[in-house]
């Protein structure tokens, strides 16, 4: 699904299952912040924070999330929400966690 949308080509000589997931969840994720937050997805860096960096609001975290439901097809609960300043890194982080257990 996501990795014939988001072009992640399979080549388990070079890349493994872990690292497939990480790219396209961060390509997931790098996609819906430019669309919510209107951000280039590439001037966007594992090591931004959602808030202080790239200005993200309540509101904006919440749309963000909900686009990776769909995208990733993942159930995320209010109380996993970021209530935090994260960076994307750790986003993913916490998605990747997310992602592995509904699959």
């Amino acid at each position: 699904m996501l990795t014939k949308r988001y072009n992640c080509q399979k080549n388990a000589n070079t890349v493994t299952e872990n690292q497939r997931n990480r790219d396209v969840i961060f390509t997931a994720l790098r996609h819906a912040i430019s669309e919510t937050v209107g951000v280039e997805c590439s001037k966007l860096k594992e090591s931004d924070r959602v808030q202080s960096d790239i200005g993200a609001d309540s509101m904006a975290i919440l749309t963000i999330m909900i686009l990776l439901e769909d995208e990733l097809n993942v159930t995320l609960e209010i109380s996993e929400l970021p209530t935090q300043d994260l960076t994307l890194k750790e986003l993913v982080e916490l998605l990747e966690k997310k992602y592995a257990r509904e699959q």
